[in-house]
């Protein structure tokens, strides 16, 4: 626990999730080299799953409302890279991962892996903690927004050039 506390501090302090980054906020004495393998050990933990992150990082947020983003990523997972969808919460100009979820093709996330993973985080932080959600135009269906109007979600959602802004694609601006 200790080390998943140390992590998600070095996150915070790093304002990043790249491990050579976190390694020079880790506490401690050990070289740089030592601290990027502590890091990794506390990602690698099976112990530290997605809703005990969650419940840690949950004290550390500031109160009010909070902007969200929606991206996927890839990370390298030893020889074979990790696609994953994750919703964070911009502080400071950076994305401080709070759910996630490991997609099992390369690709574009499905509507319905979308709605699950905010379902998750709407567990803990209600729609009324919510100032919006930013998100590229990979994630523009019908659906996923007739799910976030529904949840009272404003969104901010980057759309394709010249595609046509009918109701359904509407940009709001997140104030």
């Amino acid at each position: 626990m200790k080390r998943a506390l140390d992590v998600v501090q070095a996150m915070i302090t790093g304002q990043s999730v790249n491990l050579s980054v976190l390694s020079g906020h880790l506490p401690g004495k050990s070289s740089l080299e030592a601290k990027k393998r502590r890091a990794e050990r506390a990602f690698r933990d099976e112990q530290l799953t997605c809703e005990l992150f969650l419940s840690l990082m949950l004290p550390l947020l500031p109160p009010g409302k909070l902007l969200f983003s929606l991206d996927r990523t890839t990370w390298e997972h030893g020889s074979s890279p990790l696609n994953l969808l994750v919703l964070g919460v911009v502080l400071h100009g950076y994305t401080l991962p709070l759910v996630w979820t490991a997609l099992p093709h390369d690709g574009n996330s499905s509507t319905d892996v979308r709605l699950e993973l905010v379902q998750r985080l709407l567990k803990s932080l209600p729609a009324r903690r919510w100032k919006g959600l930013v998100a590229d135009r990979e994630f523009t269906l019908g659906a996923w927004f007739a799910f976030l109007r529904q949840q009272r979600i404003k969104r901010a959602i980057r759309i394709r050039k010249g595609r046509r802004r009918g109701r359904s694609a509407h940009e709001r601006v997140v104030r």
